[in-house]
């Protein structure tokens, strides 16, 4: 019992920290406006806050993973937190535009530090009756990340950003003292004269792998549209009502239940395959934005949303089983990596693309995850393959 009760002291300390890194991804979505008068600059130039964000972030899965392997997963956790904590401040106080964007690129290489290295200790530390549970709940946090980020952002971020990053700071800091805290493994020891050939091999084995292509062509696109969405909506909505008195704020705390799915999506995926049920959850999304398009003025576009979001994260625990599924063990690890930075890049993406095509951005959106569905549409015989 007293082994149990740490383990989900530390899911705890893990969960409530990805949700404060993870927003920061998220943070100044709904307030393009504010910040355009505040740096005076346009909205496509506010909008790269986000999108470089995005890449850096994204970039620096693929740094802090195999770093962690070197010098351990909680000195690269605490590394990175402190690091975020530091940025944040810094941007509080930033004199101008340039200054806050680049300071941006720098918080989201920081910010990436957290998620993958806290996957990997949850594998390598967690029971093995806990490990599916901890990731499972690790991706609950990130996805309700994106709208405790959006609703910190408009309530915190006004004239100044001084109150939301001393908060987030102050989280960072106090996240940096729970984390030293954590179970974790000794760095792995490694022969120096083998990397190279190890790493060329397991690039080569992921280049060749068309499953592994098409589970990366639903991350591409996956929390792309999630973004892209709700980026259109604050773009064109603001603080105004939707339809019938709901707002975007509104909106967001609607669809909070549905980010719960991948606690519940697992019994699914062993019973269908890790393909069927991506498939299913990313057409239902691609049909779902189609309509929220469409039925924007109707009260059937609350529906649509709420399903829509419940799909996108029925979906990412989804990808990952599958990426998983058609990996092998030795080039695992990288695998996962890829995955998670296409995933962030398409995020990165979806964030500017309302500020060049509009309202029209949700439908090219759609199609893309129709594109995305279809690719990965599964055959007879594999639709009933279980997960690992």
């Amino acid at each position: 019992m007293a082994r149990l009760g740490k383990v989900r002291l530390s899911l705890a300390v893990l969960v409530l920290t990805a949700i404060a890194v993870v927003s920061q991804l998220y943070l100044f979505l709904p307030v393009a406006d504010v910040l355009a008068e505040y740096f005076d600059e346009d909205l496509s130039a506010i909008t790269l806050l986000t999108t470089y964000f995005g890449f850096a972030y994204a970039v620096g899965f693929l740094v802090w993973g195999s770093l962690s392997d070197r010098i351990g997963r909680k000195t690269v956790l605490i590394v990175g937190l402190t690091g975020l904590a530091t940025t944040s401040l810094l941007l509080a106080w930033a004199p101008n535009y340039t200054a806050a964007l680049a300071l941006r690129v720098i918080q989201g290489f920081m910010a990436s530090a957290f998620p993958p290295v806290a996957l990997a200790l949850i594998a390598e530390s967690f029971p093995p009756a806990q490990r599916m549970k901890g990731i499972a709940w690790m991706s609950t946090a990130f996805l309700l990340a994106a709208l405790v980020g959006q609703w910190l952002g408009s309530v915190l971020v006004e004239g100044s950003l001084l109150p939301i990053m001393a908060l987030l700071a102050t989280v960072y800091a106090i996240s940096v003292l729970a984390c030293s805290t954590l179970p974790g493994q000794p760095p792995q020891s490694r022969d120096s004269t083998t990397p190279t050939t190890t790493q060329n091999g397991k690039l080569t084995a992921i280049a060749t792998n068309t499953a592994l292509w098409k589970a990366y062509a639903i991350a591409l696109v996956l929390l792309g549209s999630f973004v892209t969405l709700y980026a259109s909506l604050a773009l064109e909505f603001g603080q105004k009502p939707i339809v019938q008195g709901v707002s975007v704020a509104t909106l967001r705390l609607l669809s909070i239940p549905c980010m719960f799915m991948p606690l519940f999506i697992g019994r699914f995926i062993a019973r269908f395959g890790a393909q069927t049920t991506a498939f299913l959850a990313v057409s239902l999304a691609a049909v779902m934005l189609f309509l929220q398009a469409l039925l924007i003025d109707s009260p059937l576009f609350v529906v649509c949303h709420l399903i829509f979001v419940a799909s996108i994260a029925a979906a990412v625990p989804s990808v990952i089983a599958r990426v998983n599924q058609v990996s092998e063990p030795h080039f695992r690890g990288l695998a996962v990596s890829l995955y998670t930075f296409t995933l962030f890049i398409g995020a990165s993406l979806g964030a500017s693309l309302p500020a060049q095509l509009g309202s029209a951005s949700t439908v090219v959106m759609a199609v893309a995850l129709s594109i995305a569905a279809f690719i990965n549409l599964p055959r007879r015989q594999s639709s009933m393959v279980t997960a690992p």
